[in-house]
């Protein structure tokens, strides 16, 4: 009988304090953790634009090596046929001629010749700038001494950056936040790339010291 008691007897559950209380724990676990979280993804959305360019520019030169012949890396506004230029577009087009009005062309098959002369911009590879987040900033600056706009590498047969204007570094931000390099405070983690006449490609921390591998010196 008593075990028949037991089994009939309603199971326990939370009280409305207790309810209460657990629902106050979680809003403000949720209140400490979202900045840290919406931070976290931020610079995880820099970065990924950051090595995603770097991946473009070393495809680049490689295929400027494996070809003998110039391959330029160009910043664009978007990856369609209604593309620009853009030394701020988030997009980017590795090809053999200029993507501009071309971005949207379909890549090449890499085992191709291209024809002589050039009729289209021989697209290797591209990428969206909407893939990482379309909160993502970058800026391309050439190598003057009083730095301008710029938005092509071109590598030549040896993998040297070959003409003038040349992209030397690609600055990487975020629209809704400053750079800690940048001000004080600075919230977002932006990174740089540099890329040497020579070809070699860096991507650096502008905010660390001298001292540090990830110091933006070529």
């Amino acid at each position: 009988m008593l075990d028949r008691a037991r089994a009939m007897r309603p199971a326990r559950g939370f009280t409305l304090v207790e309810l209460m209380v657990t629902l106050a724990v979680l809003s403000l676990l949720l209140m400490i953790g979202m900045p840290n979280m919406s931070l976290m993804i931020k610079n995880g959305q820099v970065r990924g634009a950051a090595e995603s360019a770097s991946a473009g520019l070393q495809f680049a030169r490689n295929e400027a090596i494996r070809r003998n012949a110039s391959v330029r890396f160009q910043l664009t506004s978007d990856i369609t046929n209604a593309c620009t230029l853009s030394s701020s577009g988030t997009s980017w087009v590795v090809s053999l001629g200029t993507a501009a009005g071309r971005c949207g062309e379909t890549p090449a098959d890499p085992s191709a010749e291209p024809p002589t002369p050039l009729t289209t911009a021989w697209v290797l590879q591209r990428r969206s700038g909407a893939e990482g987040g379309t909160q993502t900033t970058v800026a391309g600056l050439d190598g003057a001494s009083t730095p301008a706009a710029a938005t092509t590498v071109v590598f030549n047969g040896v993998g040297r950056v070959t003409g003038t204007g040349n992209v030397s570094t690609l600055d990487f931000g975020h629209a809704s936040s400053t750079c800690e390099h940048a001000a004080t405070p600075g919230t977002v983690r932006c990174l740089r790339i540099m890329v040497s006449t020579g070809g070699t490609i860096k991507t650096c921390d502008p905010k660390v010291a001298s001292t540090d591998s990830r110091f933006c010196g070529l």
